[in-house]
């Protein structure tokens, strides 16, 4: 009997999934000189701007530093402008800039492709079938928060 625990733990198969998807995912982007981080947070702000930058941490999954830094080389780059939130003063709204909009746009379009090839690489029944599964995983684990 083997006492091996981390092959069958959740955490670990969640990982090495997510490690083994993110791979073939991004070797086939072609991102070169854009980080992956990067090209996360152009594309959702393409989707959802403006955002604030604590709003960000939380969606992109990095810590407040890190994005503050990832949104700081993005407007020394010409692709996002930082401004005060007309409601609360406080908090800063980064939106993209037009460059910053061509750019997520054409991330995007490299993304539906290599996503469709990876769908195709998975089996589009098994694509299907783990996508709606970690929906459910992740809103399960959500609603408890």
């Amino acid at each position: 009997m083997s006492d091996d625990i981390l092959p069958d733990l959740l955490p670990y198969l969640t990982q090495k999934c997510s490690h083994l998807v993110t791979e073939e995912f991004h070797r086939g982007m072609n991102l070169q000189r854009v980080s992956r981080s990067r090209w996360r947070m152009l594309v959702w702000l393409s989707e959802h701007q403006p955002y604030s930058i604590k709003d960000l941490t939380e969606r992109l999954m990095l810590k407040q530093p890190t994005v503050t830094r990832l949104v700081d080389m993005a407007i020394a780059d010409g692709l996002v402008e930082k401004n005060f939130d007309l409601k609360d003063g406080r908090q800063t709204i980064i939106t993209l800039t037009t460059s910053g909009e061509a750019l997520a746009k054409e991330l995007k379009d490299r993304a539906r492709l290599m996503n469709k090839r990876l769908v195709e690489k998975i089996g589009k029944r098994r694509a299907k079938n783990l996508a709606t599964q970690l929906h459910d995983v992740i809103a399960h684990l959500e609603s408890e928060l």
